[in-house]
C-alpha cells in the first residue's frame, strides 16, 4: 500500500507520497481486541476490523480492514514562545487502504477483494508543492524545496499553476492535483494576488482559502477590488456546489468577540478566533462585494474585514 500525507503550512501546500518498507508481522487493531497482519508496516500505522476474531484474538471471517496514519496536528497561536502562547489542536488521520475479504488468522485466505500491489523496499518519495499566493510570507521557504530532489516545485505565478493543475482558462475554470485516486481540485480567485487559489480536498471536504478568507483584515488594492469581487462570486459558487467541511486560511487576525481585530504587528493573541470558517463565511464573502456595486469600501463583518488600500504610488527614478 502506499501512504498519502498532505502538509499545509502558511499558504503552502505540499503533497508528499511515500512507499512501504519493512518486513511484515502481526499488529493490533486500535482498539486492542484483535491481531491482523501487516505486510509492510510503517511507523505511525493503524488498523480497524469490522468483522469477528477467534479465541486467540485473530481476525477471522468475512469483513474489511482498514489502514490509515495519523497526520501533522494542526497548531494556531500567537508568534510567541510555544509554551506560552495558546494553542488549538486537532488529530487528523488519513485512511491509505481498505481491503476486504475473509479473514484466517489475521490473515486474508485468499487475498483481499481489492488488495493493492504490495510494495517491497523503500521507494523514493513524489513531492508536489504549490502555494495559495505569491505574497512573501507564504513563498520565503521556496529555496529549499526547489533544490530537492524528485519534487515537482509548482512556482506562484498564474502560468506555473494553470500549467500544473491543467486550467484551461485562468481564472475562469478550476483544474486539479490528482494524487493517484485522491483529487485536490483548484480554483483560481485571483484579487488579493494575481496567483491566489483555493484549494479542495475532495477526501476531507476542507476547503483552503489562503490570504483571501480567514478570520481577519482580508486586503485587497482599489484597482483589484472588481477582481476579487469575481473570484468571490467563483468561490461561492463552488461552496454551494459542494460539501463543505472547514474553510482554513492562512492567518488568524481577529478576536472571538465578533467585529474586533488585533491590531497589525500583535504577537500574543489569547482571546484569538478559531482558524476553521464555514462555507457560511464564503457566501458572505461574496455578498459583501456585491453590496459594493460600484462603490468599493471597507466592509467590517463580524468574523473578518475586507480592507480596500487605495494604490501606493510609484517612486520616481533618481536617474
Amino acid at each position: 500500500m502506499s501512504t498519502l500525507r498532505l502538509f499545509v503550512y502558511s499558504g503552502l501546500l505540499a503533497i508528499l507520497i511515500t512507499g512501504t518498507a519493512f518486513a511484515g508481522g502481526y499488529q493490533r487493531t486500535e482498539d486492542g481486541t484483535t491481531r491482523v497482519w501487516n505486510e509492510n508496516p510503517k511507523a505511525g500505522d493503524l488498523v480497524t476490523w469490522s468483522g469477528a476474531r477467534d479465541a486467540k484474538g485473530y481476525a477471522t471471517g468475512l469483513g474489511t480492514v482498514t489502514w490509515f496514519t495519523p497526520q501533522n496536528e494542526v497548531e494556531t497561536g500567537s508568534g510567541v514562545a510555544a509554551w506560552l502562547r495558546h494553542i488549538g489542536r486537532q488529530q487528523h488521520y488519513i485512511v491509505t487502504s481498505r481491503e476486504s475479504g475473509i479473514m484466517v488468522q489475521g490473515k486474508f485466505e485468499h487475498g483481499p477483494a481489492n488488495a493493492e500491489p504490495k510494495k517491497k523496499g523503500r521507494t523514493a518519495p513524489g513531492l508536489v508543492v504549490i502555494h495559495s499566493h505569491g505574497h512573501g510570507d507564504h513563498t520565503a521557504g521556496d529555496k529549499q524545496f526547489r533544490d530537492m530532489p524528485n519534487v515537482q516545485f509548482v512556482a506562484a505565478t498564474p502560468a506555473a499553476v494553470q500549467k500544473a493543475a491543467g486550467i484551461s482558462r485562468w481564472p475562469d475554470d478550476s483544474g486539479t492535483i490528482d494524487l493517484g485516486g485522491r483529487m485536490i481540485d483548484v480554483i483560481p480567485i485571483p484579487g488579493h494576488n494575481d496567483s491566489s487559489i483555493a484549494l479542495y480536498d475532495r477526501v476531507t471536504g476542507n476547503l483552503l482559502t489562503g490570504d483571501s478568507l480567514y478570520p481577519g483584515r482580508l486586503g485587497v488594492s482599489l484597482t483589484d477590488v472588481p477582481t476579487f469581487a469575481a473570484s468571490a462570486a467563483r468561490l461561492a459558487e463552488f461552496a454551494r456546489t459542494h460539501e463543505v467541511a472547514h474553510v482554513l486560511g492562512t492567518h488568524i487576525e481577529q478576536s472571538r468577540t465578533p467585529f474586533l481585530d488585533y491590531p497589525r504587528g500583535t504577537v500574543y493573541q489569547p482571546n484569538e478566533h478559531a482558524l476553521e470558517l464555514t462555507r457560511a463565511h464564503v457566501i458572505e464573502l461574496n455578498d459583501a462585494f456585491l453590496r459594493m456595486k460600484d462603490k468599493p469600501m471597507t466592509v467590517a463583518l463580524p468574523e473578518f474585514t475586507i480592507v480596500v488600500r487605495s494604490p501606493q504610488p510609484t517612486k520616481k527614478s533618481s536617474n
